[in-house]
Protein backbone atom coordinates (compact mmCIF):
# COMPACT_ATOMS: atom_id res chain seq x y z
CA UNK A 1 0.00 0.00 0.00
CA UNK A 2 2.75 2.70 0.92
CA UNK A 3 4.33 1.47 -2.64
CA UNK A 4 1.21 2.17 -4.15
CA UNK A 5 0.92 5.61 -2.77
CA UNK A 6 4.69 6.59 -3.53
CA UNK A 7 4.46 5.51 -6.79
CA UNK A 8 0.72 7.46 -7.25
CA UNK A 9 2.63 10.20 -5.40
CA UNK A 10 5.25 10.10 -8.13
CA UNK A 11 2.76 10.15 -11.24
CA UNK A 12 0.82 12.91 -9.44
CA UNK A 13 4.45 14.96 -9.24
CA UNK A 14 4.84 14.01 -12.93
CA UNK A 15 1.40 15.11 -13.80
CA UNK A 16 2.22 18.45 -12.15
CA UNK A 17 6.07 19.07 -13.60
CA UNK A 18 4.32 18.41 -16.97
CA UNK A 19 1.49 21.27 -16.60
CA UNK A 20 3.69 23.72 -14.72
CA UNK A 21 5.70 23.28 -17.93
CA UNK A 22 2.65 23.64 -20.32
CA UNK A 23 1.80 26.49 -18.50
CA UNK A 24 5.39 28.31 -18.41
CA UNK A 25 4.80 27.84 -22.20
CA UNK A 26 1.79 29.75 -22.61
CA UNK A 27 2.88 32.10 -21.13
CA UNK A 28 5.74 32.42 -23.21
CA UNK A 29 3.84 32.27 -26.72
CA UNK A 30 1.03 34.57 -24.89
CA UNK A 31 4.02 37.24 -24.40
CA UNK A 32 5.28 36.69 -27.69
CA UNK A 33 2.13 37.30 -28.94
CA UNK A 34 1.57 40.51 -26.87
CA UNK A 35 4.46 42.10 -28.30
CA UNK A 36 3.76 41.23 -31.88
CA UNK A 37 0.05 42.79 -31.34
CA UNK A 38 1.81 46.04 -30.05
CA UNK A 39 4.06 46.23 -32.94
CA UNK A 40 0.99 45.71 -35.33
CA UNK A 41 -0.63 48.62 -33.17
CA UNK A 42 2.43 50.83 -33.95
CA UNK A 43 2.27 49.55 -37.96
CA UNK A 44 -1.24 50.45 -37.99
CA UNK A 45 -0.48 54.08 -36.17
CA UNK A 46 2.44 54.85 -39.06
CA UNK A 47 0.00 53.96 -41.46
CA UNK A 48 -2.74 55.77 -39.99
CA UNK A 49 -0.43 58.55 -39.80
CA UNK A 50 0.53 57.97 -43.64
CA UNK A 51 -3.05 58.21 -44.89
CA UNK A 52 -3.61 61.76 -43.52
CA UNK A 53 -0.71 63.02 -45.00
CA UNK A 54 -1.59 61.76 -48.20
CA UNK A 55 -4.89 62.81 -47.57
CA UNK A 56 -3.65 66.87 -46.82
CA UNK A 57 -1.31 65.88 -50.04
CA UNK A 58 -4.74 65.57 -51.97
CA UNK A 59 -6.27 68.20 -50.72
CA UNK A 60 -3.51 70.99 -51.63
CA UNK A 61 -3.40 69.19 -55.06
CA UNK A 62 -7.03 69.78 -55.83
CA UNK A 63 -6.51 73.16 -54.68
CA UNK A 64 -3.30 74.01 -56.64
CA UNK A 65 -5.55 72.08 -59.73
CA UNK A 66 -8.64 74.27 -59.03
CA UNK A 67 -6.07 77.68 -59.05
CA UNK A 68 -4.65 76.68 -62.21
CA UNK A 69 -8.04 76.18 -63.77
CA UNK A 70 -9.18 79.59 -62.96
CA UNK A 71 -5.73 81.31 -63.87
CA UNK A 72 -6.92 79.68 -67.12
CA UNK A 73 -9.82 80.91 -67.78
CA UNK A 74 -8.71 84.07 -66.87
CA UNK A 75 -6.24 84.15 -69.73
CA UNK A 76 -8.94 82.56 -71.78
CA UNK A 77 -11.21 85.66 -71.11
CA UNK A 78 -8.42 88.16 -71.25
CA UNK A 79 -7.53 86.62 -74.78
CA UNK A 80 -11.10 86.55 -76.22
CA UNK A 81 -10.88 90.74 -74.61
CA UNK A 82 -7.91 91.72 -76.02
CA UNK A 83 -8.96 89.81 -79.37
CA UNK A 84 -12.47 91.51 -79.30
CA UNK A 85 -10.74 95.15 -78.91
CA UNK A 86 -8.34 94.44 -81.85
CA UNK A 87 -11.36 93.60 -84.23
CA UNK A 88 -13.60 96.17 -82.86
CA UNK A 89 -10.20 98.70 -83.32
CA UNK A 90 -9.55 97.60 -86.42
CA UNK A 91 -8.42 99.86 -89.59
CA UNK A 92 -8.17 102.88 -86.54
CA UNK A 93 -5.59 101.19 -84.43
CA UNK A 94 -3.81 100.13 -87.60
CA UNK A 95 -3.60 103.95 -88.52
CA UNK A 96 -2.54 105.06 -85.34
CA UNK A 97 0.17 102.52 -85.39
CA UNK A 98 1.36 103.79 -89.05
CA UNK A 99 0.96 107.21 -87.62
CA UNK A 100 3.25 106.85 -84.47
CA UNK A 101 5.94 104.97 -86.94
CA UNK A 102 5.72 107.82 -88.73
CA UNK A 103 6.46 110.12 -86.55
CA UNK A 104 8.94 108.23 -85.21
CA UNK A 105 10.77 108.03 -88.20
CA UNK A 106 9.72 111.95 -88.77
CA UNK A 107 11.96 112.81 -85.41
CA UNK A 108 15.05 110.85 -86.51
CA UNK A 109 15.04 112.77 -89.93
CA UNK A 110 14.67 115.80 -88.39
CA UNK A 111 17.23 114.89 -85.73
CA UNK A 112 19.92 114.00 -88.05
CA UNK A 113 18.96 117.11 -90.00
CA UNK A 114 20.34 119.31 -87.15
CA UNK A 115 23.03 117.44 -86.84
CA UNK A 116 24.31 118.37 -89.69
Amino acid sequence: MIERLRSGAGEAVAVMDSSRRRTQDCVTQAGRAGEALAEISRAVSIINDMNIQIAIAAEEQSAVGEEINNSASQIAQIVDQSHTERHRCGPGQRSASAAVRAAETAGRCSASDHAL
